[in-house]
Formats: C-alpha cells, structure tokens, sequence
C-alpha cells in the first residue's frame, strides 16, 4: 500500500502520517483510554483533497480507534507491512444489493 494520503492536508492542520507509522496519541476526546498511548497508522479517511482521521491499531487492543490529526504525533517509525498482515487474501461476492459475502 503506498502512502497516497502524502499530498493532501488534514482537516484540522495536524500532521500527514504514513501508512504503518507509529504516533503517539496526544487527545482523544470520544476515547479518552488511548490518551497517552502509541499506536500504528493502518488506515486514512479521505476524499480526493482532505484528510479528516486516522484509523489507529494498539498492540495491546483488539479493536482500532478513530482519531482526528490533530490528536496524534508521529514518531516517524515506520514498521513493515508484514507485522500487521499475513499476506492472505480471501475473494469477496458482492449481491446486487451491495451484500457481500466471502466466495469459494
């Protein structure tokens, strides 16, 4: 996965991260726990011009949080995609109502 986000700006002047980098969660103000905490970018939400969060992963949490630019510092760490995905792939159908369900 490049890091296609790298021209674009953040909604709110925070930083542009890279894919895999490690950033330290400076607020957090619907998640208030992860305050403090250093997680791993693995994903960007975006449009064709703005950047408005981040899709962050904790090693020590099953689930990924929501946070805005703003709220994180990179460290400029950067870990191999290897260390968060295997490299199996599973197919996907998708019905003509837009459900998908994983194909044979």
């Amino acid at each position: 996965m490049s890091d296609w986000h790298a021209s674009l700006r953040t909604v709110d002047g925070g930083p542009v991260l890279r894919f895999y980098e490690k950033a330290k969660v400076l607020a957090s103000d619907p998640s208030p726990e992860i305050r403090g905490e250093f997680g791993w970018i693995l994903g960007v939400s975006a449009d064709e011009a703005t950047i408005y969060g981040y899709s962050v992963h904790f090693d020590d949490r099953r689930e990924g949080y929501f946070v805005a630019p703003k709220d994180l510092a990179g460290t400029g760490e950067i870990a191999s995609r290897e260390r968060f995905y295997s490299g199996e792939s599973i197919r996907v159908a998708v019905d003509k109502h837009g459900r998908g369900r994983i194909a044979d």
